[in-house]
């Protein structure tokens, strides 16, 4: 239950936003601009949250949890053949002829 805090401030946020805008719209005042700004990224904060809480992605944990178990010998030996094949062999072939025009006196 803990973990749908996150929902319940976006909402709030989103209610709050619908409050302040037209204040702000209204007055036009720097202090009523950052309050708008603060209550913006709060909410949009809160929302990956939210997210997070109730679709349970962990990608904090997840990027975390792939780096510490990775094959890191697995994963450089992969790397150095892809740069081996690419010296020896490329995509796109050099051109026949020349390239540039030459030089005007």
């Amino acid at each position: 239950m803990i973990s749908y805090i996150p929902v319940l401030t976006t909402l709030f946020s989103v209610f709050f936003l619908g409050r302040i805008i037209p204040h702000y719209l209204s007055k036009r005042s720097p202090y009523l601009l950052w309050w708008t700004l603060g209550v913006l990224t709060f909410g949009l904060g809160t929302l990956t949250e939210s997210i997070n809480a109730i679709f349970g992605w962990t990608g904090s944990k997840m990027a975390s949890l792939y780096t510490q178990n990775a094959d890191r010998k697995r994963l450089a030996k992969d790397a150095i053949d892809k740069l081996l094949v690419n010296e020896s062999a490329t995509s796109i072939p050099s051109p026949k002829g020349k390239v540039r025009a030459a030089k005007r006196k």
